[in-house]
């Protein structure tokens, strides 16, 4: 379980970097997504 949590952390901690990355030119995607 911890170890699911923590790839999924990691997953999540990357697709938001990804989508932090687009953010800046959709601003509006990024803050729906945080």
């Amino acid at each position: 379980a911890l170890i699911a949590k923590e790839h999924g952390f990691k997953l999540t901690g990357h697709l938001m970097q990804l989508y932090g990355v687009c953010g800046d030119c959709n601003n509006q995607k990024a803050k729906v997504k945080i």
